[in-house]
């Protein structure tokens, strides 16, 4: 079964080994895991929902990331 992968468009496969499973080719997902080991598991799905998206009004990872640091410091 032929799958594409839901950022670049490109043949894929699902991707078991991340939080959420999510279609991704090669490339896309060794950026996914190189973010997550770089940055942390929730920057990386952060920075997904951002590219999966397509609202110009969707938040910035890092500004998306800010915020929820400081909503989990003031809660």
């Amino acid at each position: 079964m032929l799958r594409i992968d839901e950022v670049c468009g490109e043949q894929g496969g699902k991707r078991r080994l991340r939080p959420q499973v999510t279609t991704l080719c090669d490339e896309c997902y060794n950026a996914d895991r190189a973010t997550a080991a770089e940055r942390g598991e929730r920057y990386a799905e952060i920075l997904l929902a951002y590219l999966l998206s397509g609202d110009p009004k969707f938040p910035e990872p890092d500004r998306l990331e800010r915020w929820l640091q400081l909503g989990e410091r003031s809660g």
